[in-house]
């Protein structure tokens, strides 16, 4: 009789704890999803806690039993917590005028008559991004500015410079609350703290990424790669004209000094590896 062990894939763990455990700061928009759901085959569900944002402050300091951990945190809320130097870390950037026309698109899918039941169970100040959208021309520059300028809290958060919020404000800051302004120095903050990673992933190079992955924690991943939440809205905006370029320009000026530090220290990384 052949056993279930003989016949487990390689890139299976025999010994959970043969590799190292990881620690994911998902950026949203960047591939975190399918990153996610492509790590997760080596760790398994029972031995993973991911979208931890969605538990209270006092339930995430209790998950040091778990191997693999993903949420939308800032950088502060996950070097807070008292376990994670047990875990090596990772984010994944993303092209940010790419990022932000993704972020918006798929905001704005909610607004098909096929979503229609999930936008319903939407926090109100999500619903009112959707409902703000759904009277935007993407195809006018114009159109999009007067969105930005009457964005709430939530969609501040999300669309303005969002990576560089991520890295570098606080929710527990009065001083640096997400949907705050971001002050003169955020950019060059977010880029000191990338060094603080034990992995920085690409989107666009994500098979690169997951070979850093996969060295970082010592084990292999499994040869397919996911590619999940993908779902958008059919409206584009063109970020190759000029006019719209333009408009998108200050919500990723710091987004952009960020990616560019996290693609130098990626190809970095990867060049250190080939040698």
């Amino acid at each position: 009789m052949i056993s279930f062990l003989s016949r487990r894939p390689k890139w299976l763990a025999s010994n959970i704890r043969s590799h190292e455990r990881l620690f994911f700061l998902h950026i949203p928009k960047t591939a975190g999803t399918s990153f996610v759901d492509t790590v997760i085959n080596v760790y398994s569900k029972k031995f993973s806690a991911n979208y931890i944002e969605g538990l209270p402050l006092n339930s995430r300091l209790y998950l040091s039993n778990k191997n693999f951990i993903s949420g939308h945190l800032s950088y502060d809320e996950v070097f807070r917590l008292p376990y994670i130097g047990d875990y090596k870390t990772c984010v994944v950037l993303r092209e940010p005028y790419a990022r932000l026309v993704s972020h918006i698109r798929y905001m704005d899918r909610y607004n098909l008559p096929s979503y229609e039941g999930q936008c319903k169970m939407l926090k109100p100040d999500l619903q009112d991004v959707v409902r703000q959208l759904k009277g935007v021309d993407f195809s006018s520059a114009l159109s999009l500015e007067k969105f930005f300028k009457n964005m709430n809290a939530w969609a501040i958060s999300a669309f303005d410079n969002c990576q560089t919020r991520f890295l570098t404000c606080d929710p527990l800051s009065p001083a640096l609350s997400p949907s705050l302004p971001l002050p003169d120095y955020a950019h060059r903050l977010a880029q000191d703290r990338l060094s603080r990673f034990d992995v920085i992933g690409i989107t666009e190079r994500f098979d690169d990424t997951m070979s850093q992955v996969s060295t970082a924690i010592r084990h292999a991943l499994p040869s397919y790669r996911a590619f999940s939440n993908t779902d958008s809205s059919p409206r584009k905006i063109d970020i190759n004209n000029n006019e719209m370029r333009h408009i998108l320009a200050p919500f990723v000026e710091k987004d952009i000094h960020v990616y560019n530090a996290g693609l130098k220290l990626f190809n970095d990384s990867m060049g250190a590896v080939k040698r």
